[in-house]
């Protein structure tokens, strides 16, 4: 099933009215786009495929899953977009929580704040722990290429990195705040 951007708002209805349940292993993976146009993500619309049903859990196809998750990928394409566009630190203010705040450069800026991003695209994000629509965690790909940053990455890397993304809901524009993680 194909999810285009403008389902995006049908996606965040269907996430209100998701079930509980404990894993899941639906995934989403966006595409390139194969014109020639030069955008700045690079992402297509996301595909959201699923696996087989476990532990007599509702079926992980369940729209609902299915939807939270192409919200997610959604918002994680946003954080890189808004990372490239105004900075890290600018980016983590709008997605990520009050934990993964970068610390208010005082005189030089660190290392984190100075990394500069090229170019940032998800390429896969797979449901690893579902509670409910409220809280869950996915694994994510993200294909990052940084602009000067010679050994100052961090936990970064260029090409793939992966990310456990812990997902809590909230309210306004930005429906899920995110926690990204090395590890689970």
């Amino acid at each position: 099933m194909r999810i285009g951007f403008a389902a995006v708002a049908v996606a965040v209805a269907l996430v209100s009215s998701c079930g509980s349940g404990t894993s899941s292993s639906s995934s989403t993976s966006t595409g390139s786009s194969s014109s020639g146009s030069s955008s700045s993500s690079g992402a297509g619309p996301a595909t959201t495929t699923a696996g087989p049903s476990e532990g007599g859990l509702s079926s992980p196809a369940d729209p609902g899953r299915q939807a939270a998750v192409a919200v997610v990928t959604q918002e994680l394409q946003g954080y890189l977009d808004s990372w490239r566009a105004t900075g890290q630190a600018n980016a983590a203010r709008t997605y990520l929580g009050p934990d993964q705040q970068l610390p208010s450069p005082t005189g030089t800026a660190s290392p984190a704040a100075q990394l500069v991003l090229a170019r940032g695209r998800v390429t896969a994000v797979d449901l690893q722990t579902w509670t409910s629509s409220e809280h869950f965690v996915v694994r994510a790909t993200l294909d990052l290429v940084f602009k000067g940053s010679g050994d100052t990455l961090g936990n970064w890397a260029n090409g793939p990195n992966e990310r456990f993304v812990t997902v809590d809901r909230r309210s306004g524009a930005v429906p899920y705040v995110l926690s990204l993680a090395t590890g689970p």
